[in-house]
């Protein structure tokens, strides 16, 4: 498609088409040097620039697509921004900064708290006898991602029948709910050595990926006495996370 222009006279003058040149040396004729005066006085520039200005045109092409995509990005940035503003608003965020510092030098989480009347077989408090079952919690706090599990136990008769109790974990709402069950049935000497030496275990992943434990979760464990002697008297069962990790991730500028 052409293009056109207007001299300063008002004449409407015709430009050339992509790919076209015209220029005195090829032009020849005293008609084409005219009309290319006449184009470069109504383009405001030099006489002669005319075929540099018609090279010019497929940059001016790129130009306009660079700049339709500036401004797609520009749209998005503006959507990011608000997104941000909204949830940034302190009555949006489920943790204000003092409590995210607070728990940003915490990298043990211990499941210590009992859950009560869990159901038919569990128990509200210590000892487990042979045949029962308890289900333990973590307090509420910050979501956070576990990395290992830590678990001790204390039988009785100072016995070390560890293999006689089952294991599992679970991620949920807490409480009476039982929630997800995390990775596989674990067994107590899995844990713990003959000797009662703790073995620290990774914690399992969730479709190959890292479990993340929400804000509103709790890690929950639920340990089985299947043996047939010694109570289990006493136990606790940690896991760690990065700390360090966990504030970088937390710690929004707002």
């Amino acid at each position: 498609m052409a293009n056109t222009g207007t001299t300063t006279d008002g004449t409407v003058i015709v430009l050339p088409h992509d790919g076209a040149t015209l220029h005195p040396s090829t032009a020849g004729s005293t008609d084409d040097r005219e009309l290319e005066h006449r184009i470069c006085t109504a383009l405001n520039v030099p006489t002669g620039a005319l075929p540099e200005l018609v090279g010019c045109l497929p940059s001016l092409r790129e130009y306009k697509t660079m700049c339709e995509v500036t401004r797609q990005l520009q749209r998005r940035c503006n959507s990011l921004e608000e997104l941000l503003r909204q949830n940034c608003c302190p009555a949006n965020r489920l943790y204000g900064r003092p409590t995210l510092d607070e728990y940003s030098t915490r990298s043990q989480i211990d499941i210590d708290q009992i859950v009560a009347d869990f159901g038919p077989g569990y128990v509200n408090e210590l000892p487990l006898a042979p045949k029962q079952k308890i289900r333990l919690q973590q307090v509420a706090r910050p979501g956070f991602i576990p990395r290992m599990i830590q678990v001790d136990m204390s039988l009785a008769n100072n016995g070390t029948n560890y293999l006689d109790f089952r294991i599992q974990f679970y991620v949920g709402p807490g409480g009476k709910a039982e929630g997800k069950r995390i990775g596989p049935t674990w067994r107590g000497n899995q844990f713990l050595a003959k000797n009662g030496t703790p073995i620290i275990k990774e914690f399992p992943e969730w479709r190959s990926c890292q479990i993340e434990v929400g804000s509103a979760e709790y890690l929950s464990v639920e340990i089985e006495h299947i043996g047939t002697a010694n109570n289990l008297d006493s136990v606790f069962v940690t896991v760690g996370h990065d700390a360090s990790a966990f504030h970088k991730l937390c710690d929004t500028s707002c």
